[in-house]
């Protein structure tokens, strides 16, 4: 209680100031040291940023150790004079990087201030002065020149160290790459944290990206690798920091359209294998970006929209049963297609018995004991909206506006507003040979964001930011009741000559997967970052608060799996299909209370719909402590709390509880863990011991220490 108190004292004198300031991460620094020619340090010189494009300006005074701090700068181009009676004006050119701290030391050389030394400015690529942090910046230049197929800003991840393309068995296990599409340091995918002008860009449910922005809206990224800071947390893998663009005191734009089309491509090798012409596609992706002055050097605009439309169709190969299998089948068999099958039309070419049994091998069961020249299997060679190159068939509209305002000599803010509509044809979802089957999926995402910084001194600087998005995915099925799925087996499709044996019913070789699916995800986040410079300590700290609200439907088994096997054995599989039994039937009831008891039938179906409600909040620290002249210590501390997800009804919510509530594992025996498992039981969250989902926990402090 004391821990808890404690925090949440800290959190209200965080979150008080009115005037406070903002998210933790999409802003950089400049951060350095004034001396003279003898090196002695210079106190009092004053220190002014000028952004070269857009006018504003900031201005602070190094202390009586000579430091100075320009903190939560946005990410762009500055002009940097220092001066201070007596000395020359020195000046310099540098580019904040997003994200990111900056180190610029000056030497002031005794005259008049009417004289001007202009300096060259440290590389970009210098080592990290500033702190122990690993991370790259990919900046403008490369997002608008290297090589992009696609124009996703996130494929250019791959830039950054420690980082490569999430394997291929991953990405078909989760259907979509997680993340951003790569692996960092090793880790999972879905660890990395992905951030869009420094606030949280997840769909929680799948970990990918929440909201996509077009790629030129965007002004660079950052990727950090290893050794965060204390202001960064909430993930394992990686941060991935998209910062968008903003307007200046000059008009630009672009007016573009890419377009690709199968005419520049390869045929596949499965259709030329089975002498199919090559797939169509066509990819437009028009756009614009337009930014300049509304008030000159006060405030400035910026707007992107970008369209990509995706027409593409392929050829789906697929084995469906002959209507001389299925007349050869028991009624039970030929009852279940007379009900499902639409109408699969075979236009490819045709298996016997004795060709497929070559394939799987023979047996004495009722399929081996079909007439050797039976059709049992047909193929059906079916155009659907395939990626045939070009990307997912697909109509993607996004777009970006933002409005910086400089209000006053020491407070700037900007409000920036994204949004995405995207359809998907049918069949890019749910593909099957048999008609009634295929269906798309649609995205309605918005990202609203509001940031204001203040200088409340030159030796202290808060930006405090909200947030509120919102992810909106849907994968519906085409109407009607609830489809019986028939599969081979039930963890997977079974092949011949490298194409699926298929029966009728949605995703019909995904049986861990089901539609209707989707809903939307409502995320409020708030965050406040304060620097404050203090002889040799340049100390940051702040928080953070996500609220998640995710209404989502997962309707597991609701189209029911009948699978004719429980290996991956093709032969008894198809025995059982000609005698029309199968082995495992799955699909989810309504069990009128809690799992456990027996039912009896018929059992109607559960509500797939689940509204689950989550809070997280974090304190951080960090000092950066000049200890020398030439090493600084990066000292930091970060506090978390990930509380237990909650339903607007906690009965159904369930874990499961040992049966020694108060056992202290950590402490445990062997023999008390295994006794406290053996009488341990399932309860609604709302009836077990700690009344919640989980136990909370109130101590995720994670220090940081490193040193440049």
């Amino acid at each position: 209680m004391r821990i808890r108190t404690i925090l949440l004292i800290a959190g209200a004198v965080l979150l008080a100031g009115t005037t406070a300031a903002l998210a933790q991460t999409e802003t950089g620094r400049i951060t350095g040291t004034v001396r003279d020619q003898q090196n002695s340090i210079v106190p009092g010189a004053t220190v002014t940023a000028t952004a070269v494009d857009a006018g504003t300006s900031r201005t602070t005074v190094s202390d009586s150790t000579g430091n100075y701090v320009l903190a939560n700068l946005q990410p762009l181009a500055y002009q940097l004079k220092f001066s201070l009676q007596g000395f020359k004006v020195v000046t310099m050119r540098v580019t904040v990087p997003v994200g990111q701290a900056l180190n610029v030391d000056a030497k002031l050389e005794v005259g008049g201030t009417s004289e001007t030394v202009t300096v060259q400015a440290p590389a970009s690529d210098v080592v990290n002065t500033a702190n122990a942090e690993v991370s790259t910046v990919v900046t403008q230049n490369q997002i608008k020149d290297l090589p992009n197929l696609e124009r996703n800003p996130y494929s250019l991840v791959q830039l950054a160290g420690n980082v490569q393309d999430t394997p291929v068995e991953e990405t078909i296990r989760n259907n979509v790459p997680r993340g951003v599409g790569v692996n960092i340091n090793g880790g999972r995918s879905s660890g990395t944290h992905i951030l869009l002008d420094g606030a949280s860009n997840n769909f929680e449910f799948d970990t990918t990206v929440g909201q996509h922005v077009p790629l030129d809206a965007v002004q660079e990224f950052s990727v950090v690798t290893n050794n965060f800071s204390a202001q960064y947390g909430r993930a394992t893998g990686g941060v991935v920091n998209l910062v968008t663009k903003s307007g200046t005191n000059m008009w630009s734009g672009t007016a573009y359209e890419f377009y690709r089309t199968e005419k520049l491509a390869a045929n596949s090798p499965d259709n030329i294998a089975n002498g199919v012409a090559k797939g169509h596609f066509t990819r437009n992706q028009p756009g614009y970006s337009l930014g300049g002055p509304i008030l000159r050097d006060r405030v400035h605009f910026f707007s992107s929209m970008e369209t990509i439309s995706i027409k593409s169709t392929d050829t789906l190969f697929a084995w469906v049963p002959t209507p001389q299998l299925l007349a050869a089948s028991s009624q039970a068999t030929r009852n279940y297609f007379a009900a499902y099958d639409k109408g699969a039309t075979i236009n490819g070419p045709l298996l016997t018995r004795s060709d497929v049994s070559g394939l799987i091998g023979g047996g004495s069961g009722a399929f081996s004991q079909l007439p050797a020249g039976l059709p049992v299997f047909g193929r059906v060679d079916k155009v659907l909206p395939i990626d045939a190159g070009g990307g997912t068939p697909q109509k993607d509209y996004q777009f970006v506006n933002r409005v910086d305002f400089t209000l006053g000599q020491n407070t700037q803010a900007y409000v920036r507003y994204a949004y995405e509509r995207l359809d998907t044809d049918p069949g890019t979802n749910s593909a099957s040979p048999y008609p009634g089957f295929d269906t798309g999926q649609q995205s309605r995402n918005q990202h609203v964001l509001g940031s204001v910084t203040h200088v409340y001194s030159p030796v202290m600087t808060s930006q405090t930011k909200g947030v509120y998005s919102r992810v909106f995915n849907d994968q519906p099925t085409n109407g009607g009741p609830p489809t019986p799925r028939l599969m081979m087996n039930p963890n997977g499709p079974i092949s011949l000559l490298g194409y699926n044996i298929t029966f009728p019913g949605y995703l019909p070789w995904s049986p861990g997967n089901d539609i209707p699916a989707g809903g939307p995800q409502n995320t409020v986040q708030l965050y406040h970052d304060v620097t404050w410079l203090k002889s040799r300590h340049d100390i940051r700290f702040g928080g953070s608060y996500v609220h998640i609200a995710d209404d989502h439907t997962f309707s597991a088994y609701s189209n029911a799996v009948e699978a004719m096997n429980t290996t991956n054995n093709a032969l008894t599989s198809l025995d059982n299909l000609v005698t029309g039994n199968v082995l495992r039937f799955q699909a989810a009831i309504n069990p009128q209370g809690f799992p456990g008891g027996t039912f009896t039938t018929p059992v109607a179906q559960p509500s797939f719909l689940s509204h689950n409600r989550y809070d997280e909040f974090s304190f951080y620290a960090q000092d950066n402590w000049s200890v020398t002249s030439r090493m600084r210590a990066n000292l930091g501390i970060r506090y978390d709390y990930f509380g237990p997800q909650s339903k607007s009804d906690p009965k159904y919510d369930s874990n499961f509880y040992y049966g020694t509530p108060d056992l202290d594992i950590t402490a445990a025996t062997p023999a008390q863990i295994i006794d406290a498992v053996r009488t341990g039981t399932t309860k609604p969250s709302n009836e077990g011991p700690t009344g919640t989902l989980w136990k909370k926990d109130w101590n995720n402090f994670a220090p940081r220490v490193g040193f440049a």
